[in-house]
């Protein structure tokens, strides 16, 4: 997930939470109406449009409608974190919503990128159904202005009742989003106008983390062919005799078998020139086996300096890559880190940490058990990795996880200060150190 960028905030509603107590809102029938100079900053109003009545907070767009066309709900930015915003929507005075209501949401950079004009392109933007029709429903709103009901953008839960969403990943810290919401039809009425509510989520959290405290790489750069991934194996091989994958009987090892005059055909390094480059054949055969993949399983044997990671595919492959990247964090090797100023020390020390059930190891993947979040609340970086040995050897998975997830998960932390562009700009700041979405959600400092 990109960070995500937005205008600058100017003016007295400059502070998120001074954005956070604005509200634009919009029918579709009367074009958008804007409420406050600062919410303008952030998420790009202005021009001729039209006005909105507001009470205490709430938006409702104005404007007389068919009398076969559902009231436009009310809608109200209620509450945010860092990685949520609370909606609460009310049926209008005269229909209520008693099919339930749809809501719809994009970040306010993306809204004014399209022209302030709602995408025709569904996959422009994420949206979730809340049906009043379901068996035990909570979102038939009644009418009178006051049948209400309260969701949580960024935390779903598909196991309620009638709720359905395309995405659910947490929102972006300190961000500004646009949500269109409309009434359902029913078999009296047509669906209502949209109307349309700008919020901002809360601050970015401060884990003792920031962009730059580490430098991770990811399992291709350590299995890419030459440049700084050989050259960072070669450091590593300086430093430690070996690099072993696995428990008990069940454990792969590279050591260094001596150095060879490059051979073409073999190994990964095919753009060296054949006769005038010295390649280790144990870290040859290192880069043969992290850069491949496969379905993740346990080992079934041991082995030294072998080509590939054998039936313990991706999540081996992804396992040695963690184990490279803790060792390396401190050890004074410099190839492939930020100005070359090398690796910082401490990254197997790092906390895991705000799991929950909600929780994803892929984007829009299946959320977490209680027992998954719990664990991984408690592990550090380094213990996560001895999970993986574990696995890999014969042992348990972690509650709630299968080899699919254990693999994510690794891959994760392999990639948590990948990023070379910290800021979102699209420019390349650095040659890692960037965190990742994952990293600033649930990497807690030592």
């Amino acid at each position: 997930m990109s960070k995500l960028q937005h205008p600058p905030v100017t003016g007295p509603n400059a502070t998120p939470e001074g954005r956070r107590g604005f509200l634009r809102v919009a029918a579709a029938s009367a074009g958008l109406a804007t409420l406050g100079s600062g919410l303008l900053s952030a998420c790009g109003g202005g021009g001729d449009e039209p006005t909105a009545a507001t009470s205490g907070g709430m938006s409702q767009a104005q404007g007389s409608k068919p009398t076969n066309v559902m009231d436009t709900p009310i809608v109200t930015c209620l509450a945010s974190t860092s990685s949520t915003i609370t909606l609460r929507v009310c049926g209008g005075v005269t229909t209520g919503a008693p099919a339930g209501f749809s809501v719809q949401w994009m970040s306010c950079a993306d809204y004014e990128a399209a022209g302030k004009v709602w995408p025709s392109d569904e996959t422009k933007f994420c949206k979730a159904s809340f049906s009043g029709n379901a068996n035990d429903t909570q979102w038939n709103l009644h009418p009178g202005g006051d049948g209400c009901a309260t969701v949580e953008i960024g935390k779903l839960n598909d196991a309620d009742p009638g709720v359905s969403f395309t995405c659910n990943d947490p929102l972006d810290c300190d961000g500004c989003y646009v949500f269109r919401v409309f009434a359902h039809a029913s078999s009296t009425y047509k669906r209502s106008a949209f109307i349309i509510v700008s919020c901002g989520t809360g601050p970015c959290q401060d884990h003792g983390l920031k962009d730059g405290d580490f430098c991770t790489k990811s399992q291709g750069f350590f299995g890419g062919k030459g440049g700084p991934g050989l050259a960072a194996l070669q450091c590593y091989f300086a430093t430690y005799p070996s690099l072993s994958i696995g428990s008990g009987a069940n454990v792969y090892t590279w050591q260094l078998a001596g150095a060879d005059f490059y051979t073409p055909g073999t190994g990964k390094n095919a753009t060296l020139v054949a006769g005038a480059n010295l390649i280790d054949d144990g870290i040859d055969a290192l880069q043969m086996a992290v850069g491949g993949g496969g379905q993740s399983g346990q080992l079934s044997g041991s082995a030294t300096n072998p080509l590939n990671m054998g039936s313990g595919g991706g999540l081996a492959s992804q396992t040695a890559a963690l184990s490279l990247n803790v060792a390396l964090s401190g050890s004074g090797c410099t190839a492939g880190t930020c100005n070359n100023t090398g690796y910082p020390k401490g990254y197997g020390d790092v906390k895991l940490c705000k799991f929950d059930t909600t929780s994803t190891l892929t984007n829009s993947g299946t959320p977490i058990s209680q027992a998954t979040a719990d664990w991984l609340n408690l592990q550090t970086v380094s213990s996560v990795l001895a999970a993986a040995n574990t696995y890999l050897g014969g042992g348990a998975l972690p509650p709630g996880m299968t080899a699919a997830d254990l693999n994510e998960l690794v891959a994760d932390l392999n990639l948590a200060f990948d990023l070379t562009d910290w800021n979102g700009d699209g420019i390349a700041d650095c040659a890692c150190g960037g965190m990742t979405s994952f990293a600033e959600q649930h990497l807690c400092g030592a």
